[in-house]
């Protein structure tokens, strides 16, 4: 009696061991905001802060704030190759703009919300691209290199894109010699996709 239940014991640790193995390493998430217009892949679950009408930060993409609610969310994913110590540092800001300020924007002033975002930092080889759909619909990407306090090769990204009501802006931050993080990224920018409201 004793012998099986050992061997069930050993038969159903390597089923779950088979069933483990089957299981993909790791799984994705699709980011949008309840009132979003914009979904992006991410490869794990950000953390996420409500921004407030009354936040005491500077909060972009709106002309005047409204006296009470929320008026976005800001949301973070950082990731660590245990192998390399290389750094992924996804940032993303949305926000509820009004089409009023929407439809104010043109390719320039899109193209120095870019350039304010790295105000602080020089970035070498950048390169700054902007597309229009109908109406409020724009897209505008910034990339560029650094080298940081280590040595390491940088890239950067940054991505607005504005819908019919809101902004979306996706930034990206990560050693720019890690292959992996490379391909993440890569997948993370083709995943980005304008879904509408709801």
């Amino acid at each position: 009696m004793h012998f099986a239940r050992n061997l069930k014991t050993i038969t159903a640790a390597a089923l779950l061991g088979v069933f483990l193995a089957a299981a993909p390493a790791r799984a994705e998430y699709t980011y949008i905001h309840n009132d979003g217009e914009y979904s992006v892949t991410l490869p794990d679950a950000p953390s996420g802060e409500t921004i407030w009408y009354d936040y005491t930060g500077d909060i972009p993409f709106i002309e005047e704030r409204p006296k009470y609610g929320s008026l976005g969310e800001k949301a973070t994913l950082h990731r660590t190759d245990a192998n390399t110590g290389d750094t992924f540092n996804i940032d993303i800001t949305f926000i509820r703009s009004g089409r009023d300020y929407l439809l104010g924007l043109n390719e320039q002033s899109v193209r120095d919300l870019l350039e304010k975002e790295y105000d602080n930092q020089k970035l070498e080889r950048k390169n700054v691209s902007f597309s229009a759909g109908t109406g409020t619909l724009k897209w505008g990407t910034l990339t560029g290199f650094s080298v940081d306090r280590n040595n390491n090769l940088m890239f950067y990204a940054c991505h607005i894109l504005t819908g019919n009501e809101t902004t979306t802006m996706v930034k990206v931050a990560f050693n720019a010699e890690n292959e992996k993080f490379g391909d993440t990224y890569q997948k993370l920018k083709d995943s980005i996709k304008f879904v509408g409201t709801k």
